[in-house]
């Protein structure tokens, strides 16, 4: 089954190969990133409840957060410290309760307390934002930009997962698979969409396209950035040609993203907690009823539900659909919203950590049929139209294994 998946997108990349004396036509691949893609570059890169459950021993009372008031606007603003005594580990805190009942005082006013205003609920919530920034930096490094080298710095010594990563996207991305020689776009085209606050992805691309490129020309972010890493040049693309540039759409937003009035910044360089903590990055947090109403929610999803409707091929890496994100499902419903749209579309779903070893045939079968009840609850339709089972593919392992395979495949 495994190897299937991989033999099915290889044949697709193939198929699609500029080496044809005839047009070709777009083959639009979408690659949606979850938690557990970072993670495959990146071994100590958190998944959602290493960063967002709250210890009150090791999180909120440690030294290194002293610079935040979490503890004392939690146990003043929001919920009594018996409200946690209940919970079946009481030592960690649901951020998604903390939300949404922070959100829902914000969007109910009659449920405020005696000392809760819209201003001090705003004011905790850009703390919240700004505190798990500074967790996710101290559980990982997060991949600044570096002025000096005028790129993303990647390991001087990569991995060899991280070297299959880096193989794979080379390989999709090249000339070998897409052409714009005869004066349109032909082959290949892949987009991104991706959960992840943090910057692997850039860093990726940055290596793809070299060191004396930048990847700011050349990736559109569903939105125009006023500048970025304080460089107004930038400001002035305010158009990408079709032909070189790859979408790169976060839609739970991002570490570099930064309101300014009516405008964004992207900010890759690091900043101190303090400038942090006076403007926290655009990020989603989880909430039992999710708000995508922001400004910059509003302008990124349109983009990411047209690229999806438009996209032949949809590869989900390493999300695992959580319940909360109930508008992400929607949203990825919308590559394939009727059974007729399934038709002349495919989807590969590859998330797991499992590597070969004895008990890897032994639970392949569980794993798959779990990842497979996920995508049945992602596309209803396929319970009663079980034919266009024969459109998805799923592989129940680590994506730089299935990464290696298809590279061993197209070569």
């Amino acid at each position: 089954m495994s190897e299937k998946s991989i033999k099915e997108f290889a044949r697709i990349i193939k198929t699609f190969s500029s080496n044809s004396t005839s047009y070709l036509p777009i083959c639009n691949i979408s690659f949606f990133l979850g938690a557990g893609f970072s993670k495959a570059w990146d071994q100590r890169s958190p998944i959602g409840s290493e960063l967002f459950d709250l210890n009150t021993s090791t999180d909120l009372n440690a030294k290194k957060y002293d610079v935040f008031k979490l503890p004392d606007l939690l146990s003043q603003f929001l919920i009594s410290h018996d409200y946690y005594s209940v919970r079946p580990h009481p030592k960690e805190l649901q951020l998604k309760d903390i939300m949404y009942n922070l959100s829902m005082q914000l969007k109910y006013p009659d449920l405020r307390s005696r000392y809760i205003d819209a201003q001090n609920i705003q004011l905790i919530i850009n703390e919240i934002k700004s505190f798990i920034q500074q967790k996710f930096e101290n559980i990982t490094e997060i991949n600044y930009f570096d002025e000096k080298l005028s790129r993303f710095p990647y390991p001087n010594n990569l991995n060899e997962d991280q070297r299959a990563i880096l193989n794979f996207f080379k390989t999709i991305l090249s000339d070998t698979y897409s052409d714009r020689s005869r004066g349109i776009y032909e082959g290949i085209r892949s987009d991104f969409i991706t959960t992840n606050y943090d910057f692997t992805i850039e860093t990726i691309l940055n290596y793809i396209w070299g060191e004396d490129d930048s990847i700011f020309l050349y990736i559109y972010r569903g939105i125009t950035p006023e500048e970025i890493c304080g460089c107004h040049p930038y400001s002035r693309i305010v158009s990408h040609d079709y032909g070189l540039t790859k979408n790169l759409i976060k839609i739970n937003g991002g570490f570099e993203i930064l309101a300014n009035e009516n405008f964004y910044k992207l900010e890759y360089r690091k900043r101190k907690t303090e400038d942090i903590l006076k403007n926290p990055p655009q990020i989603m947090l989880p909430n039992k009823e999710q708000d995508y109403t922001d400004n910059y929610f509003k302008a990124v999803f349109p983009k990411a539900v047209r690229l999806l409707q438009e996209s032949q091929v949809l590869v989900i890496v390493g999300y695992s659909m959580p319940e909360e994100d109930s508008l992400i499902r929607i949203l990825l419903r919308q590559f394939a919203e009727k059974s007729e749209d399934l038709l002349f579309k495919n989807i590969f779903y590859i998330t797991g950590k499992e590597r070969k070893n004895e008990d890897y045939e032994k639970t392949y079968d569980e794993r798959y049929q779990k990842l497979k009840q996920l995508i049945l609850s992602l596309y209803p339709y396929l319970n009663n139209k079980k034919q266009l089972l024969s459109s998805i593919f799923i592989y129940p392992g680590h994506f730089c294994d299935w990464a290696k395979g298809v590279i061993e495949e197209l070569t």
